[in-house]
């Protein structure tokens, strides 16, 4: 079911930007901590935190509060992918295939007719919340409207859920269109004249990068499995301190080290690939921040020598850590 997945850290650093900027007064606050923190997150979590923030602030479409601030860069790999889409269809397209990334449990689709491409959340996983739906939704078109440019994009909603006539038009207000309530699905509706706007940041050299990228984050993400999400917090948490080898993770998870790689065996994985996996995929992470420098980064990845992480580097992206970080900056 929904509410057994986990929530990604991309989705929960959202809120905690939101908190941070605009409700420092509040007199009690969800404890939220750093975004790894999500790993244990499971979708019921994610729901009491959002129904507990609006009923402490009275906002009552939260979701739609926080979701219409969101930027292409506060949603990690997946924002950067839209961002370098070559049009709304493409970048809808990105959004459907890696979902995941921000919503574990993500199960999107595209389904077109002669007038309309409808985004629609199939319901066989379960129906999540109204703020949940709110932010989700919300949070892509402001990401889609930043790179679009004018005339601000447009969409019809349908949510499964009930509202009044205020709630209504102040939902129908922000996506231009028409909202639905009580709808057997969530869906966003967009016209098919609208498909091949162009988007302003559009870069394939760079879009292919960040393509392989999240290609390889899918494949280390845990989901809802409860022995990867411990192992993938104990080896980020290995790697800083430099022990990434199986025997010292095999130690930090109490078991032995043939368990492990047994354990590995079995969801088709290696203790080789996973480690050089989830390096990659943090590399981009720290690459974005500028105030880390490139010997910083090596040993966050549990590098002794920067000529080693070097080669690495060089053997995901064919580039230098340097050439790349550059143009990756320069594009954001």
């Amino acid at each position: 079911m929904l509410n057994d997945y986990r929530i990604s850290s991309t989705a929960l650093a959202l809120l905690q930007d939101y908190l941070q900027q605009h409700l420092q007064g509040l007199t009690t606050r969800p404890a939220l901590v750093g975004a790894d923190a999500a790993q244990a997150l499971t979708y019921r979590n994610w729901w009491q935190l959002l129904d507990q923030l609006s009923q402490q602030t009275g906002i009552k479409l939260l979701g739609l509060e926080i979701g219409s601030q969101v930027r292409a860069e506060q949603c990690g790999l997946a924002g950067y992918l839209l961002r370098s889409s070559k049009t709304l269809l493409h970048a809808l397209e990105t959004f459907v295939r890696y979902e995941k990334l921000l919503y574990a449990g993500g199960q999107s689709e595209l389904q077109e007719s002669p007038r309309n491409v409808c985004l629609n959340w199939r319901s066989e996983p379960g129906l999540s919340t109204l703020q949940s739906d709110l932010l989700l939704t919300s949070g892509l078109i402001s990401v889609l409207r930043e790179n679009l440019g004018a005339p601000a994009l447009k969409a019809a909603l349908q949510l499964p859920h009930a509202l009044n006539k205020e709630q209504t038009q102040q939902l129908s207000d922000f996506f231009g269109q028409p909202v639905s309530p009580l709808a057997p699905s969530l869906q966003l509706v967009f016209l098919r004249d609208d498909m091949h706007r162009p988007m302003t940041f559009a870069d394939a050299s760079l879009y292919d990068i960040l393509r392989h990228q999240a290609q390889a984050q899918l494949r280390i993400q845990p989901e809802g499995d409860p022995f990867l999400l411990q192992l993938r917090s104990a080896l980020l948490d290995g790697l800083e301190v430099g022990e990434t080898n199986a025997a010292l993770l095999a130690q930090r998870l109490h078991i032995s080290e043939r368990t492990l790689h047994r354990r590995l065996q079995q969801r088709g994985l290696c203790f080789r690939e996973l480690l050089s996996e989830t390096r990659k995929t943090k590399v981009h992470e720290y690459m974005l921040d500028p105030r880390m420098s490139l010997s910083e980064i090596a040993q966050r990845l549990g590098f002794q020598e920067q000529s080693s992480f070097s080669r690495a580097f060089q053997h995901w992206y064919s580039d230098t850590p340097l050439k790349y970080r550059k143009r990756l900056l320069q594009s954001t």
